[in-house]
């Protein structure tokens, strides 16, 4: 007897947090009857004089159910709509937030790109600019000090890692 009234128990909790409206109401009824709960709990009274002590407490049929009813079929309608809601903002939010990431690393990569090829037209004015000097057999020491500041550096040279297609045509060109 004890075990079926447990599994009973645990049931209709079960189906109460499984239920907004069942969950809602009994919380609301809970809120708004406190005082005949209390009184219920805490009497000494016991038989008829109990029941009259509820029912001094007991607010009425309108304010003990009809609000309660009313507050709770509120709460399951507006619920699941305010947490679709939440859900969808926080998934445009995210939507954005991956668009722009996007945006930056392309603008990130336009960038090593524009920076490439400056070095390299530098690379290339200069070599001109010595084949010139050198042809005519007057380069001096300020214009190899020139040249030296524009080249980059041994260490940066090192630290590039040769990518796919360079490395192709390294190989290509070796053969």
């Amino acid at each position: 007897m004890i075990k079926e009234f447990i599994n009973s128990l645990s049931g209709n909790i079960r189906e109460r947090t499984q239920s907004p409206l069942l969950g809602s109401y009994t919380i609301v009824v809970i809120a708004c009857n406190w005082k005949p709960i209390v009184v219920l709990l805490t009497s000494q009274a016991s038989g008829a004089t109990l029941v009259q002590e509820v029912s001094s407490e007991f607010s009425g049929l309108f304010l003990g159910v009809g609000v309660p009813l009313m507050v709770a079929i509120t709460f399951s309608i507006l619920y699941p709509v305010t947490k679709a809601l939440i859900g969808s903002l926080n998934s445009r939010a995210r939507m954005v937030e991956i668009k722009v990431e996007a945006n930056l690393e392309e603008v990130r990569e336009g960038l090593r790109e524009w920076r490439e090829s400056k070095r390299k037209d530098r690379v290339e004015s200069l070599l001109k600019s010595l084949d010139g000097i050198v042809m005519e057999d007057e380069l001096g020491y300020h214009d190899l000090k020139r040249i030296m500041d524009i080249l980059p550096d041994e260490e940066s040279l090192r630290a590039k890692k040769p990518n796919k297609s360079t490395q192709s045509t390294a190989n290509a060109s070796a053969d």
